[in-house]
């Protein structure tokens, strides 16, 4: 009888688990993936090492780091770039048979199975705590749709990933306890391995490293030989993913745990960063997952039992560390991200205490209703990208803040203080504490805007004005205007002025009628076209001519062209430019980009008067500081390449995007 229940719950467990991964298939984001400087930083790595074998990228993002040979690291942990490796060397191959934009759905089919994984874990979890069928789907559906990590499918961020690694390191610590030889040595194993890239994924993590395995330490002491075996496969499995840690830290920044020493600190006061994260109207934990109400229902219940007692406090001081570390770093709320971005790892531990606690029809009811209220809080982020609901409110520009706010802040982040002795920083630092400025207030407002009748004219004006002008009547959006340059920000500009859409995997492959181009960023085309200004900027422009000529031939536009032009003109091959010129329709040889690299080559080639001529030409279309100091200048005081022209400053990013036509 107890083999057919255990079957029973197997089976509700593998079935609940589908549905969960063909429902977040069926609602994921792939227009506005790929936009924020986080996901671009940790997939241009994979692109760079599928590309190049190598991991640096071009300068000129957020928290890059440079280095001497004039490229830039990401500070980010390579649990997830490592990861999208095989995705990015598929999405060659994909995008030549299917047609550019479509590897976008690799990469958010990456992210679906990370979540969806994150909740299967939370049922095998609840099941080896003991819940039964009930609670397991219960625990499962809290993590997939009700809970905060719903939304993250749509961008490229590592939170499905830690919650993935947590889960799936406690869940086989528990397990590793309770079984016997080789079956106890192979869990332990699993666990040190998913809790060491939990820490390969993020440094800070390494503070955390321990808890998940606590479990393994339940039984009695001293401990048998066989219990040390445990311990010591849980080391074993920990070792190589921490060991990758250590060599990817001292390759791309010199030595350990320095990637966030520039600046970045523990400055936010702690106590008003834990009430935020937990109930505050913009990013409170249980705003965002009521099932976690539950959860501590069930946690108690489990410090009851000896034989989860362990497990349970392994949660809790895991919940408790998340807390404390965060509530109290500069960027408290995430900087972007859906719910509360740094506490989200924790989801489907919170849900597997959850589930085990459903055993009588009240409770059950109770989890139901609340996963009800979070599939209908998350499915906000969900049909309302996050990416671009952030981008609508840091469009308003910098928001006038206290001393004291400005100076939580790192240093290369703040804007310059004002004359008149007043701080500044960008409106969505201030907006994370303003109830004015809530998701639960600005989403809805936000996707009536998409559902709403009318043409995009009536949607732009709608837009400005948002629900929290009464307020701070200053915060006026600022939309950029319909353009034919298409930017990295033209993808969520179209997104907030465009009808609704379903959201669903492989939406770019449907070319609806009337599409305006831009309407989906192109993430691996960005990529590699990051790759080919890196080598550039590296001095190797042989392969960036190899990069830009496969970037090209996939999607051919003004800039694509303009790097392509460019790798052939710095490489010296002088035949190959001016054949491939020839060979541009007119209208794309006088795009402003391409006149750019035109003027560079007339230089070369001592032709002054052309050369200023055909500058003058790409200033009509950009407009950066070092292109209008170069029209004072002679040719021979121009800087040397492309890069220099296309930068508002030495490391910011590039203006034009490859998608560019």
């Amino acid at each position: 009888m107890a083999r057919a229940a255990l079957k029973r719950d197997g089976r509700a467990l593998g079935f609940s688990v589908v549905a969960a991964f063909v429902l977040l298939a069926g609602t994921a984001e792939e227009r506005t993936f790929g936009t924020v400087t986080d996901e671009q930083q940790m997939l241009y790595t994979a692109i760079s090492i599928a590309e190049t074998f190598e991991l640096g990228t071009a300068r000129g993002q957020t928290f890059a780091i440079p280095r001497p040979g004039g490229d830039a690291v990401s500070p980010y942990g390579m649990g997830l770039p490592l990861l999208e490796v095989p995705f990015a060397l598929a999405a060659g191959p994909w995008e030549a048979r299917f047609g550019a934009r479509t590897s976008q759905t690799l990469f958010a089919l990456l992210q679906v199975l990370l979540v969806a994984a994150a909740a299967g874990g939370a049922g095998l979890l609840a099941r080896t705590l003991g819940a039964g069928a009930f609670g397991q789907s219960l625990a499962v559906f809290g993590t997939a749709l009700g809970s905060p990590l719903w939304p993250y499918t749509a961008c490229g961020f590592t939170e499905p990933l830690q919650a993935a690694c947590l889960v799936f390191a406690t869940t086989f610590a528990v397990r590793a306890v309770r079984a016997e030889g080789r079956a106890a040595v192979c869990l332990a194993s699993a666990a040190g391995f998913a809790a060491g890239w939990l820490v390969l994924t993020k440094v800070a993590n390494l503070l955390f490293f321990p808890l998940p395995l606590l479990p393994l330490l339940a039984g009695p002491w001293p401990p048998s030989r066989g219990r040390l075996r445990t311990w010591c496969a849980a080391a074993a499995g920990a070792a190589v993913p921490v060991a990758l840690m250590l060599v990817f830290e001292v390759v791309r920044f010199g030595r350990p745990f320095s990637s966030y020493a520039r600046g970045q600190r523990f400055s936010h006061p702690p106590l008003d960063g834990a009430w935020r994260l937990l109930v505050g109207p913009n990013k409170g934990l249980f705003l965002f997952f009521p099932l976690g109400l539950l959860a501590f229902a069930g946690l108690v219940s489990l410090l009851r039992r000896p034989e989860a007692r362990v497990a349970a406090s392994s949660t809790l001081l895991l919940f408790v560390a998340f807390l404390a570390l965060y509530a109290s770093w500069w960027a408290w709320d995430g900087s972007g991200g859906w719910g509360p971005r740094f506490l989200v790892p924790l989801v489907p531990l919170l849900a597997a205490a959850a589930g085990t606690v459903v055993v009588t029809p009240a409770r059950r009811a109770a989890g139901v209703v609340l996963v009800v209220l979070g599939v209908f809080v998350n499915g906000l982020g969900t049909f309302q990208a996050e990416a671009a609901s952030f981008y609508y409110v840091s469009s308003t520009g910098l928001a006038r803040v206290s001393q004291s706010l400005y100076e939580e802040y790192p240093p290369s982040f703040r804007p310059p203080e004002s004359r008149d002795g007043a701080w500044f920083l960008p409106r969505y630092v201030p907006a994370a504490s303003d109830p004015a400025f809530s998701p639960l207030r600005v989403q809805p407002f936000l996707l009536a805007i998409r559902m709403a009748d009318g043409d995009e004219d009536a949607r732009r004006a709608r837009l400005s004005q948002p629900p929290w002008l009464t307020t701070s009547p200053d915060a006026v959006p600022r939309l950029a205007a319909a353009s034919p340059q298409i930017t990295t920000q033209t993808p969520l500009v179209l997104y907030l002025a465009s009808a609704f859409r379903w959201p669903h995997l492989f939406m770019g492959f449907d070319h609806p009628r009337g599409e305006r181009p831009g309407t989906y960023n192109t993430a691996w085309i960005a990529g590699l076209a990051d790759q080919t200004m890196r080598n550039l900027d590296i001095g190797n422009p042989e392969r960036a001519a190899r990069l830009a000529g496969r970037l090209f031939a996939l999607s051919p536009s003004a800039y694509t062209a303009a790097l392509r032009a460019e790798a052939l003109r710095l490489a010296g091959r002088g035949d190959e430019y001016r054949a491939f010129l020839d060979s541009l329709p007119e209208r794309v040889r006088a795009a402003p980009v391409l006149s750019l690299v035109r003027a560079l080559a007339a230089r070369d080639e001592g032709s002054d008067t052309a050369a200023a001529a055909l500058l003058s030409e790409a200033a009509r279309g950009i407009r950066t500081p070092t292109l209008r100091q170069a029209l004072e200048h002679p040719p021979a005081e121009w800087p040397r390449g492309l890069r220099a022209f296309l930068a508002e400053v030495p490391d910011a990013p590039v203006r034009l995007d490859p998608a560019a036509r």
